[in-house]
């Protein structure tokens, strides 16, 4: 598991605090060392990154994991030019820098309905959230509902990468592809394969980021609008 590799730790108290949020950087850190369990985000990166957001120190802890994420494009800065590492996470931004991690390819993935009761198919999130549910890496609960806006929890997180992590050992991961061409293919779509190319430095300014502002709507199968906080950058 995940406890045995040194993915996942306890407290200096002996817990471990599954039902604790995760933050942007905690989570950077689970995702970065559950993918090098399956030979990605290696410390060799095609390109390397500079990081420059103010809110981030040199010394942080997480700089290491921050880096390598950068390299790989698992995650962004927010347009005002910061990172903000303590931020929660959410289930679907979790999803998303996961998948991204595991160099899964959700494009071709086609969503013809909503994935859940509360995932629609029109938002930003819904291949990450379709991939997921096709390969079994979230739980719904009775009323078919995943919450995607709730803070992930170490626990929930821990779990969605241990069966990630299980998929691509087991090499059985459905829909979508992998763009390194180790991960299984898609019944949906094609995997494709590609290697980084170019060597240099990229420097990542504050103004790195990504998302949109506003809202957005979807209509779920019972006729009633629910709107949606539009993505935060991850």
């Amino acid at each position: 598991g995940l406890w045995v590799k040194g993915i996942i730790s306890g407290y200096p108290d002996g817990s471990f605090q599954p039902e604790r949020t995760v933050n942007r950087a905690e989570a950077l850190k689970m995702i970065t060392l559950t993918a090098q369990s399956a030979q990605k985000m290696l410390d060799n990166p095609g390109k390397q990154v500079t990081i420059t957001f103010p809110d981030i120190e040199v010394s942080a802890w997480y700089m290491h994991f921050l880096k390598l994420a950068m390299s790989y494009d698992v995650v962004a800065g927010y347009p005002d030019g910061f990172f903000r590492p303590e931020r929660t996470v959410n289930l679907v931004e979790s999803l998303k820098m996961a998948l991204k991690g595991f160099e899964v390819n959700v494009s071709q993935i086609s969503v013809r309905e909503n994935p859940y009761a509360d995932a629609f198919m029109n938002q930003w999130y819904a291949t990450y959230v379709e991939y997921a549910r096709r390969n079994n890496l979230i739980d719904a609960d009775s009323k078919n509902m995943v919450y995607p806006d709730q803070g992930m929890k170490r626990g929930t997180l821990a779990e969605v990468l241990h069966r990630l992590l299980l998929k691509f050992q087991m090499g059985t991961s459905t829909g979508g592809g992998s763009t390194t061409g180790t991960g299984a293919g898609s019944t949906t779509g094609t995997t494709t394969t590609g290697t980084s190319t170019g060597a240099g430095t990229t420097t990542v300014t504050p103004t790195a980021g990504g998302g949109t502002s506003g809202a957005t709507s979807a209509t779920s199968a019972t006729g009633a609008t629910t709107t949606t906080p539009a993505p935060t950058p991850i």
